[in-house]
């Protein structure tokens, strides 16, 4: 019984984990032919005020709407899912409005603030991405609930093919940070309708009154209290370096890593995700039966230091020349950096598909105390290296911090998941 169910637990994941899979591979596949050409359009100094826009938007993106979202997969109905749809997407538009009208009226004094001076010109389009990033985020986990993975797939590919595209296009008008900034929002904005197949959802959803409203908001209360807290402060902690280095170090420094950043991680956030959607799925209806988890979640690592590990340790020594002669004389640097940040992007890459897991156990305020300490490891690391003056060292400090802090999260999960089998069928 265990043997078979393993079996097919392995090739439930496996078959999912695949169409998903496959649409980010595509996906990854039409950005990286893009690199090149976009690397000798734009300067280093462009790509560092990109990284800036990406890392701002992306970070307040998950605070827009509470998290709610991560609750589409358990709600009980497609009743519940609809009213859970109403709910985020409100909560989204009235954040995305807020920014908009803070923006509008005291830009100069958050920008000059912030050190963030580099932006000011491109500020509406930051409430305006956070809305369809948003947007895109709560129909992907719907689709999740449904089981709808080949819509998940083409949505990803269509974000990377139009982006790219778009910034592209933008360098005949412009050759500076707005191609960049506007091909990502206009990306953005046209892959939200490749999820069509939610539109009776989304019907449903305009006839949910206040009271189904609140009643969903209040029973799935701890997403907001606790997840979108984890989940905003680890998205801050992992973007710090674009956020505060471009005011110390200059943006071209900070382009140099934002490419060795996006190269590596942006292919490994897409594999994991793919990973993460399928799995969380897959062992919320086990644990629902009081079935062992375990199964599922050690097919997936052992998959991964079998077959993506020896990737990584060849990366480590071919990254700087392939950058020079990839992206151009003048990314050689980017490479350095990519070997600097390999082991933690690994770790990332083998713990981020089961951090579903504080949620199946309903271990959220748990896991918010450690992404704290995690910030507060960041921030000392990051202090640290500009204090020195040194900016190599400041990668190598907080590249230490994440995998120190990824490796003590991974012993938490299986520690979870053995106290959970002792129960277990």
């Amino acid at each position: 019984m265990k043997s078979r169910l393993k079996k097919i637990a392995g090739y439930e994941i496996v078959r999912n984990s695949s169409v998903l899979l496959g649409g980010n591979v595509l996906g990854q596949a039409v950005a990286f032919v893009a690199y090149p050409i976009l690397t000798r359009i734009y300067s280093e100094a462009d790509f560092g005020v990109f990284a800036l826009f990406s890392s701002l938007t992306g970070s307040l993106s998950i605070a827009a709407t509470g998290r709610y979202e991560d609750a589409f997969v358990v709600t009980k109905d497609k009743n519940e899912a609809s009213v859970m749809l109403r709910l985020t997407s409100i909560i989204l538009f009235v954040f995305s409005a807020a920014i908009f009208v803070i923006l509008l009226f005291f830009r100069d004094l958050c920008f000059d603030l912030l050190k963030m001076e580099s932006l000011n010109p491109y500020w509406l389009m930051i409430p305006v991405f956070i809305f369809a990033s948003g947007m895109f985020s709560i129909f992907t986990n719907l689709s999740n609930r449904e089981k709808y993975f080949k819509t998940m797939a083409n949505a990803n590919f269509l974000f990377n093919l139009l982006s790219s595209l778009c910034k592209i296009g933008a360098s005949f008008i412009k050759k500076s940070a707005v191609g960049l900034i506007s091909g990502q929002v206009v990306g953005q904005i046209l892959a939200c309708f490749s999820f069509w197949k939610l539109r009776d959802y989304i019907k449903n959803a305009l006839s949910v009154n206040n009271i189904q409203t609140r009643e969903v908001a209040k029973k799935y209360i701890e997403y907001p209290c606790y997840n979108m807290p984890r989940t905003f402060i680890n998205s801050v902690s992992s973007n710090l370096p674009f956020l505060v280095l471009p005011g110390i170090f200059g943006d071209a420094k900070t382009g140099l890593y934002f490419m060795a950043f996006n190269l590596v991680f942006r292919p490994v956030n897409l594999a994991s995700n793919s990973v993460y959607q399928v799995i969380f799925e897959k062992t919320s209806s086990l644990k629902r039966q009081n079935l062992k988890i375990s199964p599922v979640i050690n097919e997936i690592r052992n998959k991964t230091l079998y077959f993506i590990l020896p990737c990584f340790v060849a990366a480590f020594f071919a990254a700087p020349v392939v950058f020079k002669y990839f992206l151009g004389v003048n990314w050689e640097e980017s490479g350095v950096y990519c070997r600097y940040i390999l082991p933690w992007i690994f770790i990332v890459l083998l713990t981020s598909p089961m951090s579903f897991i504080p949620l199946l156990f309903n271990r959220q305020k748990t896991a918010m105390y450690i992404e704290i300490a995690y910030f507060a490891a960041r921030c000392a690391a990051l202090l640290a290296g500009i204090w020195l003056s040194d900016f190599k060292l400041t990668i190598i400090l907080f590249a230490s911090a994440g995998f120190i802090f990824m490796l003590i999260t991974y012993v938490w999960y299986m520690s979870m998941v053995k106290k959970y089998e002792k129960n277990a069928v």
